[in-house]
């Protein structure tokens, strides 16, 4: 399988239940009675350019572009009225939970495909594979959110 490396380990499986669908429940943690907000954001952001940049535009990254590639990669996720509506938020949160959790390599990302800042991409939120090379999965994701674990049945 590929060796990208990755980011530092952020957060824990909190439960994972056998099913048909197989769901894992994960949780950013909290301490000191309020949530690890910004640790999460900074986990996230490290994430962002293996999320929003294809593998030529990552390895061309080095210390005099690396500021211009983190801003291009979070134009593509950010750049939009609504961002806060779309789902390119949970696409890039599924992204990171898949790679760090069960150390998947991503097949492809359909935010490569976007054509514009306003555009919305149809297809699956997430493609990786995950297992040996003799014995590879696809897994395929969809990203949503829940307040409650059993209603992401």
């Amino acid at each position: 399988m590929s060796s990208i490396p990755q980011p530092k380990a952020f957060w824990k499986k909190r439960c994972h239940v056998e099913c048909d669908k197989g769901r894992t429940g994960l949780c950013i943690g909290y301490e000191a009675k309020k949530w690890r907000l910004d640790d999460f954001i900074d986990f996230v952001m490290e994430w962002l350019p293996e999320f929003s940049l294809n593998s030529k535009e990552r390895e061309g990254i080095h210390h005099a572009n690396s500021v211009e590639a983190i801003r291009k990669a979070a134009k593509l996720v950010y750049k939009t009225k609504k961002f806060a509506k779309r789902g390119e938020f949970g696409e890039l949160f599924l992204h990171a939970a898949i790679r760090s959790i069960f150390k998947s390599t991503p097949a492809i990302s359909k935010i490569f495909y976007k054509s514009s800042h306003n555009e919305t991409v149809k297809g699956f939120d997430s493609v990786h594979v995950v297992g040996p090379l003799d014995e590879l999965e696809l897994w395929i994701g969809e990203a949503k959110f829940y307040n409650e674990f059993n209603r992401a049945g």
